[in-house]
């Protein structure tokens, strides 16, 4: 995964010095056309075709990620990288190290979240 310094102002603290931070380089997009003709290399597509496209995807989509891509699964939504790192005061100080709380953001494709915006809430007291 490669990633960029960028410097950036402490939100707490608007006075304190700047500090150079890592985020994660975007290398483009990965329709899901591209991902579904790499799967189907893969996969006989008869008996157990939804569990076989579950088991390639689950190889596929961190093979992208890693590689700086966001995975467009459209209607269903996007998947993207993202973490923090520690700060410093000179980019010539950062290490790989520094980098911190690597987490996969889901983004739902507008089918998906209008069908969780209709949803109905029920409170339930334990």
């Amino acid at each position: 995964m490669r990633y960029r310094l960028v410097e950036r102002i402490n939100p707490l603290n608007l006075a304190a010095p700047r500090k150079w931070y890592a985020i994660p380089f975007s290398d483009g997009r990965i329709q899901e056309s591209h991902l579904a003709r790499r799967i189907a290399g893969r996969a006989s597509l008869t008996e157990g075709d939804v569990s076989s496209v579950i088991k390639n995807l689950l190889d596929e989509i961190p093979e992208y990620l890693l590689m700086g891509k966001s995975l467009n699964l459209e209607p269903f939504g996007s998947f993207r990288l993202s973490f923090g790192s520690e700060g410093v005061d000179d980019p010539a100080d950062f290490h790989n190290s520094m980098i911190k709380h690597v987490r996969v953001i889901f983004t739902p494709g507008v089918r998906f979240k209008d069908a969780l915006i209709r949803t109905s809430f029920e409170r339930i007291d334990i």
